[in-house]
Formats: C-alpha cells, structure tokens, sequence
C-alpha cells in the first residue's frame, strides 16, 4: 500500500525543479543582454560611456587629437574601440607612496 502523503510531496518536488530550471535559463540569458560590443559608433560611445559627454564634446576631443578613434577609408562615421576609450578615461595612473618610495629607493640605489 502507496503512502498517501508522498505523491504530493513528489508533485512539488518536480514542480520545483522545473521551476528552478527556468529560473537558471532566465539568468544564463539576462545575462547575454549585458554583454558589451568592442567597437561603437558615436552612438554606442554615448550609450556605453556617457562619462565622455555630448556628441558635441567627442568631436571636439577627436579635432583636437585627444580622444582615439578609428575612420575606415571612404567612411563618414566615426568608430571607437572601448578599451581605448577606458584606457583614455582613465588617463595616467597616479603612483601610491608606496610605489613612490620604492622608485626612490631604485633611483638613489643606481
């Protein structure tokens, strides 16, 4: 004789593995949405990097030689690698005292 009770508990226990299955698919997916391109027009420089400003404000860093990006021969539109633009934002990195002192210690050591 079946016990009455344990069919609804295997009921439940399959629903939760169902459950926690598109759960795992849901999030594998969410997170493919985030995946960022390499190379961006100006538009997907704005959208991807707000940081560098107004459409207006990336002209003028390109004019002035400031900001890296790439024009492919016979194009109009302007194209940027993101690690460029991260490796510009971030600009020359500030040494710690830590790394000071150790220069120090190398230059009066030489």
């Amino acid at each position: 004789m079946e016990n009455p009770f344990i069919h609804p508990i295997i009921i439940r226990l399959e629903n939760l593995e169902i459950a926690v299955k598109k759960l795992i698919c849901s999030i594998s997916n969410s997170e493919n949405k985030f995946i960022e391109p390499k190379i961006v027009d100006l538009n997907g420089l704005l959208k991807y990097r707000p940081i560098v400003g107004k459409k207006s404000s990336v002209y003028k860093l390109v004019h002035e030689g400031r900001l890296p990006y790439h024009k492919p021969i016979g194009s109009k539109n302007l194209y940027f690698l993101l690690e460029e633009i991260d490796n510009y934002l971030l600009g020359k990195k500030s040494k710690s005292s830590v790394e000071i002192q150790r220069d120090t210690e190398k230059f009066l050591a030489a």
